[in-house]
């Protein structure tokens, strides 16, 4: 993994992180329990920081 992927970059949004959490929140969000999309968010912060950690 690359550290630029927490970034969008031109033609390659389909490889950003913020990219995939937003359609994680899209299409995942009504099946969280009671609509809350948290836990979502919360498993990207976690990727993000895992990789920032590793530089």
């Amino acid at each position: 993994m690359s550290k630029d992927r927490a970034r969008s970059t031109p033609g390659r949004f389909h490889e950003s992180f913020a990219v995939q959490a937003a359609s994680d929140l899209v299409f995942k969000g009504l099946a969280q329990r009671s609509g809350s999309t948290e836990p979502l968010l919360h498993g990207w912060r976690l990727k993000v920081k895992k990789l920032s950690s590793l530089s």
